[in-house]
């Protein structure tokens, strides 16, 4: 398993220039093709999933199966967003995004939007997604993202995906609403959605053991039909 960080996420670097899913997505293709891995599941929560839909779409050769968690990709009513709508104000988004990551408290207040039980945000966990926005280009990136987010749309083509895929979505999810799913598990035909109850935006986090037993046994199940004659 290879876990990436995408450019301007985690620890990478955070370059001016394209931030969309699309650009993202090609540097991904360009990842497996540098490692030589002719072809390999791909899995991503929320942005991950629509960078993940973007490979497919572009470079299916590349591509063996998706594993989709409360992706994005479908705008339906309700759909909301980690960053506040006043960073995208022209000229001062720059300005408004340093100020209110000054402290810890956007990330607090993002965190409380994705998990179903608060529980979950901790000081710790609070603190590790805190961390990258504080090093050099941080919190440029995290803008550029976020004003890139609607372009390059993908839903009007999620017809044209036909490897397994399998959604798994939260069914309280605050972020994404669990409608987002289910219109992209009509759309891909080749999918099957699973819903986890009293759970949020971040399955794999506040569901680890769920999460990684449906995974398993979905690509398992896979790995049988592609043995059968």
């Amino acid at each position: 398993m290879i876990a990436v960080d995408l450019k301007g996420f985690g620890f990478s670097g955070k370059p001016d220039g394209d931030y969309t899913r699309r650009a993202q997505a090609l540097l991904l293709a360009h990842l497996l093709e540098h490692l030589k891995i002719e072809q390999a599941w791909l899995c991503g929560n929320s942005m991950g999933g629509e960078v993940a839909l973007n490979v497919a779409l572009a470079n299916p050769q590349l591509v063996s199966g998706l594993i989709l968690i409360d992706s994005a990709g479908v705008e339906v009513p309700g759909s909301g967003s980690l960053a506040p709508g006043y960073l995208l104000i022209p000229g001062l988004g720059r300005i408004l995004i340093a100020l209110s990551l000054t402290s810890d408290r956007l990330v607090r207040e993002g965190l409380e939007k994705s998990f179903y039980d608060d529980a979950n945000v901790t000081t710790e966990r609070v603190a590790n997604y805190y961390r990258p926005l504080q090093t050099r280009g941080g919190q440029l990136a995290a803008l550029r993202a976020r004003t890139q987010w609607g372009v390059f749309p993908v839903e009007s083509n999620l017809g044209r995906i036909n490897v397994p895929t399998l959604i798994l979505w939260g069914a309280q999810d605050a972020l994404i609403p669990l409608a987002a799913g289910i219109t992209m598990n009509k759309l891909i035909k080749t999918s099957k959605l699973v819903i986890f109850d009293h759970c949020g935006h971040l399955p794999q986090e506040e569901m680890p053991t769920r999460t990684i037993d449906e995974i398993t046994k979905f690509t398992a199940e896979q790995q049988v039909q592609n043995r059968e004659p």
